[in-house]
């Protein structure tokens, strides 16, 4: 698919893990995982982009990772990608924000290869993918959120934060509906 890109969000241990500083609602995360497995391989079928966004903080940002629990400081364990998230390619970007936009090398890549559609799985739907959400609608690009690929800290909180981000002009769809419409 031209100019799509697919952003797999802080699917990192310190929120999915089984010892997670700050954990996502852990029957989401086997489903979750799945899904966006699949995706990934529909998507290098088709050629389209996967670019794996992390949180990263910094180790004397104290006050903040008191907060978070130290979830996902630069350089520790927690930090890491899941490892049974499927890796396809070596775009990794870093962001100590919650919209991944914020990263000046994303954006960038974004815009040199043509970019228009963005499809979102991950974590958290109430945080950091509803504000990379917001982010991209508002400087034009199409966004999609795979609803069956997202996670969040409670099944209410994922679904209300989906429905708002619909309200707001996000195309919350099923993962079967991008890949049949790859296929």
């Amino acid at each position: 698919m031209d100019n799509t890109v697919l952003f797999v969000m802080d699917v990192q241990k310190d929120f999915t893990g089984q010892a997670a500083r700050m954990p996502v609602c852990q029957t989401q995360v086997e489903p979750m995982l799945s899904v966006i497995n699949h995706v990934i391989d529909k998507a290098c079928a088709r050629n389209v982009d996967v670019f794996y966004i992390a949180n990263e903080f910094a180790a004397s940002d104290w006050i903040a990772n008191w907060f978070r629990n130290y979830a996902a400081v630069k350089g520790q364990p927690g930090a890491a990608l899941d490892e049974r998230l499927k890796i396809v390619s070596r775009h990794l970007f870093p962001k100590n924000k919650s919209d991944a936009l914020t990263n000046p090398e994303l954006r960038e890549l974004l815009v040199r290869i043509g970019t228009r559609h963005i499809i979102l799985t991950g974590l958290f739907a109430e945080g950091c993918v509803a504000a990379t959400a917001l982010s991209a609608l508002r400087v034009g690009y199409k966004v999609s959120i795979l609803q069956d690929g997202t996670a969040g800290k409670s099944d209410r909180s994922r679904d209300k934060a989906l429905r708002k981000l619909l309200q707001q002009g996000v195309a919350v769809i099923a993962s079967r509906d991008v890949i049949g419409s790859w296929d």
